[in-house]
């Protein structure tokens, strides 16, 4: 068993900055992991920011050899902060929050649709909060994810936003500049706040998969949208950066070398994807993480956990680019204590340089 020798602070400075490093780092992707871990209900984590910041430090104070930072975020924006009514998680079968129903169910209210301010929505204020916290600690602050996708299916309802591409493209296209203006309002809202030095994002990109679009789909209804947000960012100089491709993202991996990324962005990929052969068409610029099974960490026995470990070790742990052990996707909130205490024990293994 290998034994650390730098912090977990300063194994990813190091990574970032591409220099030598003593052993993979792990980021575990705590979100509602963070709360259930300290014995906070779901419903009060993702309602009291300030409740979800003391867990995230809590969980940093147990787990010390990995890379974890307090967290506070959902995957299903979109309605809520356009006026429709949002649903908080209450048990097992709602584990994060969630649009009660779709906000647009015709084209015609596409254009009657109001824009909303983004500093008077209830999600700007949450968000600010923990971001105020975040800052005032060392942390940086988080700016709106770069998926305009994931909010077009909370307004529209997937099943709609689907039928719309072929029936409606124009009408649809007029819904996103209009989800893409709050989008880019609230990230500059955070930005002249803080500065991009003391800003990060996340791109969280789940229904541009392959599994329900076509690579085509994408270059027409996702990837100009991607484009000019993060060129906001780019351009702005924010430079911690993650996109995380939830899902089959292998025929739209092409279409990410035009969108203006800084050098070291980490991409980080789910379980149906290759990593060596992500890896190879990343290269040497970005960053590589993934991509341990969440279903594995539900599911699977110690001895599993670890297999998943050492396959992700031994595919990409000596990649010239880096290589970050991760989970698929956000780590199950209700895994057994038991899989976390298997990566700790395979990555002390076989992690090492």
């Amino acid at each position: 068993m290998g034994v650390d020798i730098m912090t977990a602070k300063e194994r990813m400075k190091h990574l970032l900055l591409n220099e030598p490093i003593d052993r993979v780092p792990f980021v575990p992707f705590f979100v509602g992991y963070s709360a259930i871990d300290n014995g906070i209900s779901l419903h009060d984590f993702y309602t009291k920011p300030a409740l979800a910041f003391k867990a995230g430090e809590e969980t940093m104070r147990k787990y010390p050899w990995a890379n974890i930072r307090p967290v506070y975020d959902w995957a299903e924006h979109g309605a809520w902060e356009f006026g429709e009514k949002i649903g908080w998680p209450g048990s097992d079968e709602t584990m994060a929050p969630y649009t009660i129903e779709p906000l647009i169910s015709k084209p015609q209210q596409v254009d009657e649709l109001l824009e909303p301010n983004p500093a008077e929505t209830e999600w700007y204020r949450l968000r600010s909060y923990f971001n105020e916290i975040c800052v005032q600690k060392g942390y940086s602050a988080h700016l709106p994810s770069g998926s305009i996708f994931v909010q077009l299916g909370s307004i529209l309802g997937i099943t709609n936003l689907m039928k719309w591409m072929k029936k409606y493209p124009d009408v649809l296209h007029r819904l996103v500049e209009k989800v893409l203006r709050f989008s880019m309002r609230m990230a500059e809202l955070a930005l002249e706040k803080y500065g991009a030095k003391k800003c990060s994002v996340m791109t969280d990109l789940t229904l541009e998969s392959n599994s329900l679009i076509s690579s085509g789909t994408f270059e027409q209804f996702c990837l100009p949208y991607i484009m000019r947000l993060h060129k906001l960012y780019y351009e702005s100089g924010v430079s911690a950066t993650m996109i995380h491709l939830c899902g089959d993202h292998k025929d739209n991996m092409r279409y990410w070398k035009g969108v203006k990324l800084p050098e070291r962005t980490i991409f980080s990929i789910g379980d149906v994807m290759d990593l060596e052969e992500t890896s190879s068409f990343l290269g040497k610029k970005y960053i590589l993480a993934g991509n341990i099974s969440t279903t594995v960490l539900q599911l699977g026995t110690p001895e599993d956990v670890k297999e998943e470990v050492k396959r992700c070790l031994r595919q990409t742990k000596q990649r010239s680019g880096g290589f970050i052990l991760m989970p698929a996707c956000e780590y199950p909130p209700l895994a057994p204590p038991e899989s976390l205490e298997a990566i700790r024990e395979a990555l002390m293994q076989y992690g090492f340089y």
